[in-house]
This record gives C-alpha cells, sequence and structure tokens, in this order.
C-alpha cells in the first residue's frame, strides 16, 4: 500500500513539473513571435533603390534637410505593422474594398469611426514607446481636413515623430462636381471629372515599386473621377488620365464669316484634349509628413498596384513587399517528358543563366 502511495505522488511530481516547464517554454514561444513584429525604422534609406528617400538638391534643398532631420528623429523607436483607417460608419462600399486589399496581402488594419470636429476618438498611437501604426488612411481627405486642431495635430505629430505617412483619398468629393483649394497644402482638387480615358503611369515617379510603367490604359472604368493641381516642389505626378472634348463649329464662307444655311452648313469637329494628375504622391517638403493622393476608389485594378507601393512609401519600407520571384518547374518535364518537350541539357543552361 505505501508502494503505490509513492508511486502515486511521484507521477503527479513529474506530472506537475512537466506542466511548469511547457508553460514557461510555451510562454517564452509566444514573446518571441510578438516581438518580431516590432522592427526598428531605418530612416535613411529603407528602400535604397527609390530616389524619394534622397534629399532634394537646389533651391529648395533647405527644405528637404529639414525633411530628413524630422523623419530622421529618433530612430529607435519601434512600429508595430498595423494600418490606422479613418472611414464613416456609412462608407460600407470604401470599408470593403480597402479591407478587401489589406486582408489579401495580410496586413494587419483597426478601423476608428469619423466624427465631427474634436468628437473623432482615435485609439491609443503608442503603447510603451512603440508606435502602434505604421500608415495611417483616410477617407477622404475632406474629413482628414475636418478634423479639429487638437485630433490632426495629434495625427500630424505622430507621422512626424515616427516618420511614417498619410494616404488620402477623394472618393466621398466625386459627387460634387467643384474646384477646391487647399492653400495650406499649395494644392487644388477639381472634383467630379467624367469620362477619363488613355491612363498611364508616370515612369519617374519615385513611389513605384511593384508598379511598372509604359502602357496606357485606354478604357478605364466609367466613374467620376478628381484631378489635382499641386503647386510645389514637393509633390510628384503619379498617374495621368486625358479628357477629350469634341467642339462642334460652322465652316466658314470664303469671307470668314459663318454660313447662314444651316441645311447645306458643313460642321468642323474638333477634338480638344486635356491631360489630368489623378494619383499624387508628396514627398514630405512642406512639413515633414508624407502623402499620397488618389482620384478614385480602389475598384479601379492600377489603383489596387499603386496602393500597394503606397503603403510601402508613407510607411517608409515596412510594408514594402519583397521583389524577389521564383519559379516552379514541375520535375516530371526533365524526366519523363515526352521528345519535343522534354528539357534539355541546353534548356538547364539557359534557365540557369536567367
Amino acid at each position: 500500500m505505501r508502494l503505490y502511495r509513492f508511486r502515486t505522488g511521484s507521477i503527479l511530481r513529474k506530472f506537475i513539473i512537466g506542466l511548469v516547464i511547457l508553460s514557461i517554454a510555451s510562454c517564452w514561444i509566444l514573446v518571441y513571435h510578438a516581438s518580431k513584429e516590432f522592427k526598428v525604422v531605418k530612416r535613411v534609406p529603407v528602400l535604397t533603390e527609390e530616389k524619394c528617400y534622397h534629399p532634394r538638391i537646389g533651391s529648395n534643398s533647405h527644405l528637404g534637410s529639414r525633411e530628413f532631420q524630422v523623419l530622421g528623429y529618433n530612430a529607435s523607436y519601434k512600429l508595430e505593422k498595423r494600418v490606422l483607417v479613418a472611414i464613416r460608419k456609412t462608407s460600407i462600399t470604401f470599408r470593403t474594398e480597402v479591407a478587401t486589399v489589406l486582408e489579401a496581402n495580410r496586413v494587419p488594419h483597426q478601423f476608428v469611426y469619423l466624427e465631427l470636429g474634436d468628437k473623432t476618438v482615435f485609439p491609443e498611437l503608442t503603447n510603451v514607446g512603440v508606435g502602434k501604426f505604421s500608415v495611417v488612411i483616410f477617407e477622404s481627405i475632406k474629413f482628414y481636413l475636418a478634423l479639429g486642431k487638437a485630433n490632426k495635430q495629434l495625427i500630424d505629430d505622430y507621422c512626424r515623430k515616427f516618420g511614417i505617412g498619410i494616404i488620402l483619398f477623394t472618393e466621398q468629393e466625386a459627387y460634387e462636381p467643384d474646384t477646391h483649394a487647399f492653400e495650406e497644402f499649395h494644392l487644388a482638387i477639381k472634383t467630379g471629372v467624367d469620362n477619363l480615358q488613355n491612363v498611364e503611369v508616370n515612369p519617374s515617379a519615385c513611389l513605384l515599386r511593384l508598379t511598372r510603367a509604359g502602357g496606357i490604359i485606354e478604357k478605364p472604368p466609367s466613374l467620376k473621377w478628381n484631378v489635382f493641381f499641386p503647386n510645389h516642389s514637393t509633390y510628384e505626378a503619379v498617374e495621368f488620365a486625358t479628357l477629350e472634348v469634341a467642339i462642334t463649329t460652322l465652316r466658314s464662307d470664303e469671307q470668314g464669316l459663318p454660313k447662314v444655311n444651316f441645311e447645306n452648313a458643313i460642321l468642323d469637329e474638333k477634338v480638344t484634349s486635356t491631360r489630368y494628375t489623378t494619383v499624387l504622391t508628396d514627398r514630405g517638403h512642406l512639413d515633414g509628413v508624407r502623402r499620397v493622393y488618389f482620384g478614385s476608389g480602389l475598384s479601379f485594378w492600377l489603383h489596387k498596384l499603386l496602393f500597394m507601393d503606397a503603403l510601402a512609401f508613407v510607411s517608409r519600407g515596412q510594408f514594402a513587399n519583397s521583389l524577389e520571384r521564383r519559379f516552379v518547374v514541375d520535375i516530371d518535364d526533365i524526366f519523363v517528358g515526352r521528345t519535343g518537350i522534354r528539357m534539355t541539357k541546353e534548356d538547364a543552361k539557359v534557365s540557369s543563366s536567367i
């Protein structure tokens, strides 16, 4: 009986000790993986191949140096890889589009709902000196500018302190044909532009990373666009689109007077083309905050690519996807493929040299 009790106590003691060791190991693994979410923000530069990350040289070089002084402030700051998205509660379509792109690219994000003035309650932006967000997105530039003074200063100061930026859409203004001037940003926006065609990307835009220039999209989605008129060297056009308008006039006679006989009149038709900027980059030379402006939502497939590039740009590389691509070769094609499609020694040499 005593031997049985001794064995039972020994087994129970070993079980408890093993359980404690397992708990300690599990906690250590959890802390290790959680700590991997924090990355030190390298200020100069994160993406060395992009000229966006180098100070400007010229008459406005003092503005560029100020930008990099601000962005280089305390390089030991850490950031969580998370996106803060500021939207209205009623913006179901925009929320779905943004969430779809972020989730498809495995980008953690958090929504905050906008209220008028200072009524918007933003979440805690820092935690023990660590920035909780690497990018801030606003559904509309109007909502960003309509923030109360305290909230706008809170967002701007956070972006300057941690060297990150803001992505601004203008989708909500598309239904108000008008021109809005924002003197603070040296920028004007014309809303409600219809029938834009021939969309192309500026090949020299430093925002481009995944997106490649060179092609023209003649027929983009039929929707209303917002176009930008910048007035400062901090801005760089990323995407262009063309508006073509046909003007019909009566052909004049030999004396230069228009013909009055409308039945036999000959009409002259001229087409005028106007090129607009539909996606714009602010490199932060004005106030140390980088921004990217989209003249439409994410329903246009090209904007999805530019949106991913914008995430990398304003986060200073936190969300920069790797450009490395790998090809998978079915090994059956090497050993059991029939003559004519079987991989040869010469094929292997060519593929290894690519």
